[in-house]
């Protein structure tokens, strides 16, 4: 799972970077500004109401995924990538498993294997939907 946030760690950028590089494919590229430092912080800013969700998500999502999905977990990082700067709402990238690894994707190809990360991925929903208004019944 990935947050919208500059990355911490080099590997983070690196692959920000290398999964942002697509863009180059798209018909207009124009459509994409550059993330650069000034541009990530007015977006960043921009997120900033929604982070704390997005957090939040994230978090129930990984937990989920522990228990519930033959492909383990590999935490909640951050880095900014491209697919996560319009969103004006709570919002994760989510990495189910690598094609270029046999057995993900075999997983990936099953039904069963959907079906797990499919299930996962509505129980955290409807777990955050109910965290969310109780929170903002509190607020």
């Amino acid at each position: 799972m990935y947050l919208l946030r500059p990355g911490k760690t080099q590997d983070a950028i690196e692959i920000a970077e290398f999964e942002n590089s697509v863009i180059k494919y798209e018909d207009d590229q124009s459509k994409y500004q550059k993330l650069t430092d000034e541009n990530f912080i007015l977006v960043s800013m921009a997120h900033s109401t929604y982070i704390r969700h997005s957090e939040k998500f994230a978090d129930l999502l990984n937990q989920k995924w522990k228990t519930n999905v033959s492909i383990p977990t590999r935490g909640v990082k951050q880095a900014g990538f491209y697919v996560l700067v319009g969103a004006s709402m709570p919002s994760v990238l989510i990495e189910a498993g690598f094609l270029s690894n046999e057995a993900d994707e075999k997983f990936l190809n099953s039904e069963a294997g959907q079906n797990e990360i499919v299930n996962c991925i509505y129980n955290s929903i409807k777990e955050y939907s109910k965290y969310y208004e109780d929170v903002m019944i509190e607020e």
